[in-house]
């Protein structure tokens, strides 16, 4: 259960929204408002079946336009850090679902946006639970990260006795996003070596509902593993958080495709160019390239944006030109004006960038 304490945390602190289930009656709803506690986080709990799609911001004439009015507990949200908690979250009809859907996809509440540091966060339980239950329609399911709430009898009677303690999870640190694109290579390098593990729609029914691989959610995924790398947490917690995302299977397989490549680490070779030699595989030599200028994209300074362009030269010339090439335009996105210009780096990708009209 911990585990699901530490996934469900972690996950509010990168700000990916995230879908706890498990039966009910067993502390969901507790654990969130735990965490919100020891946050520090304002934590609205917004129950749907009680609800109407208008209360989330219902039309109203606006100087002769049909605008939109905000609910009062949305300006408490977005005074400061805090948490926007669906519960019950399967019992809300289809209707309320599509209102919920411009909340949880675009942050919009009537006419004002979430800001950036409030979290979303749905419990609720399986339809086994729950006969009024109704399923998750997949657009909804694919903008979840998805966890499975499971009771644990002596865990409940150990604090029933000795009283409920307040849940302990890892802090993730201020700098985490700076992991993000790295863990995007991967996760990119890994589609070039299964392009058909980047999308997979559920064909059963049942799946709908929960978990499944698609651009979108592959992103969460990254956000969420550039979270645990930061906060420094076990593979198993990073694994659940990945999977509940993009479901199981295609979680397994990109963390032992990333076991069995063991990448080396992008800055040996920012700091000495010269170590760098292409990898034998496409799909390697594309992981360690786009985790090369991800770093240097995360931490810019002249002398790092220099270096990656001997590394992405040296790959060019040992016959990884096509592959260098993507990263290559990665690092000229960069919008910064007061860049050295890589001349004499520049060369071998001259004439293939010129074609792309860069």
């Amino acid at each position: 259960m911990n585990n699901v304490v530490s996934a469900e945390a972690i996950a509010i602190q990168a700000g990916v929204p995230v879908l706890v289930m498990g039966p009910p009656g067993t502390g969901k709803t507790a654990l969130t408002l735990g965490i919100g506690k020891k946050l520090d986080r304002y934590t609205h709990v917004f129950i749907g079946s009680i609800h109407e799609p208008g209360d989330l911001g219902f039309p109203s004439p606006d100087d002769g336009q049909l605008g939109y009015l905000t609910p009062k507990f949305v300006n408490k949200l977005n005074e400061k850090p805090s948490i926007l908690f669906f519960d019950e979250f399967p019992t809300c009809t289809p209707m309320m679902q599509n209102g919920l859907l411009r909340v949880v996809c675009e942050r919009w509440v009537g006419d004002t946006q979430l800001k950036e540091f409030v979290s979303i966060v749905a419990a609720g339980n399986p339809s086994e639970y729950n006969a009024g239950a109704y399923e998750l329609s997949m657009p909804m399911a694919n903008r979840f990260c998805h966890l499975t709430w499971e009771f644990n009898y002596e865990e409940w009677t150990i604090a029933a006795v000795a009283g409920w303690p307040e849940p302990s999870f890892p802090i993730v640190p201020k700098n985490w996003q700076v992991g993000k694109s790295a863990s995007m290579a991967r996760i990119a390098a890994f589609g070039k070596h299964r392009p058909a593990m980047l999308l997979q729609l559920p064909k059963e029914e049942i799946s709908k509902s929960g978990a499944w691989a698609s651009p979108r959610s592959w992103e969460m995924g990254a956000t969420l593993e550039a979270a645990c790398t930061a906060a420094r947490v076990g593979n198993e917690i990073k694994m659940m958080l990945v999977a509940g995302c993009v479901g199981t299977g295609p979680a397994l397989e990109y963390f032992a495709w990333c076991k069995d490549q063991d990448l080396p680490d992008p800055e040996i070779f920012i700091r000495d160019p010269l170590k760098f030699t292409l990898p034998e595989r496409q799909d390697i030599q594309f992981a360690v390239l786009a985790s090369v200028a991800a770093a240097v994209m995360a931490r810019l300074t002249d002398d790092r944006y220099l270096n990656a362009w001997k590394v992405l030269e040296r790959a060019a010339n040992q016959g990884g030109l096509d592959v260098a090439v993507v990263a290559a335009r990665s690092l000229l996105s960069i919008d910064k004006e007061d860049l050295p210009l890589p001349l004499e780096e520049l060369k071998p990708f001259e004439r293939i960038l010129k074609k792309a009209g860069v």
